[in-house]
C-alpha cells in the first residue's frame, strides 16, 4: 500500500466527520444561550474546560467564521475529490491543510500564553495532525499510469534516432 493511498483512507473517514462536525459543534457560538442545544453544548464546554468556546474572544469568533464559510464547504469538495479521485483535490487539500495548522498554531499559542489547563490541547492535537496530513496530501506528487506511459514512449523516440 502505497503512502498516497494509506492517506487517501485517513482523509476519506476525516472529512465527512468534519462536514458533521461544523454545523453541529462551531455553531454553538452564534446561539442564544436559552436554547437547550446552546444550553447542552454550554454544560459541555464548561465540563471539558474549553474557554474558547465560553468566552468567545475575538480572534476565535474569526476561526469559526473561517471554519464555517471557508473550510467546511473545502471539506465537502475535498470528500468528492477523494471519493471520485479528481485532479484537483490535492489543491484544495492543500488549502485546507495549510489554514487549519495555521489556525491551530494560534489556538496553541493562546493556550499556552493563557494560565488555562493544558488538557484543553488534547481536544485540539488531532485537528492539528490532520492539517498536517491534509498538507501532505496536498505535497505528494501524483503517480499515475499515464505518466509511465509517457515515460516509456519518450524512451522509445530516443532510441529511434
Amino acid at each position: 500500500m502505497s503512502l498516497e493511498k494509506f492517506i487517501n483512507g485517513i482523509l476519506l473517514i476525516y472529512f465527512p466527520l468534519m462536514v458533521i462536525k461544523a454545523p453541529l459543534l462551531d455553531l454553538y457560538m452564534f446561539l442564544p444561550a436559552t436554547s437547550s442545544y446552546g444550553d447542552l453544548l454550554f454544560h459541555f464546554y464548561t465540563w471539558y474546560g474549553d474557554y474558547l468556546k465560553l468566552e468567545k474572544p475575538h480572534f476565535y469568533v474569526g476561526i469559526v467564521w473561517l471554519e464555517l464559510l471557508v473550510k467546511w464547504p473545502l471539506c465537502i469538495a475535498n470528500f468528492y475529490g477523494l471519493f471520485t479521485n479528481k485532479s484537483w483535490v490535492r489543491t484544495t487539500c492543500l488549502i485546507y491543510g495549510v489554514s487549519t495548522v495555521t489556525v491551530m498554531v494560534a489556538m496553541f499559542f493562546d493556550m499556552v500564553m493563557s494560565s488555562r489547563p493544558t488538557t484543553l490541547m488534547s481536544l485540539y492535537i488531532p485537528f492539528m495532525v490532520f492539517g498536517l496530513i491534509t498538507t501532505l496530501k496536498g505535497l505528494i506528487p501524483i503517480s499515475s499510469p499515464i505518466d509511465h506511459v509517457r515515460k516509456k514512449t519518450s524512451d522509445g523516440a530516443k532510441k529511434r534516432a
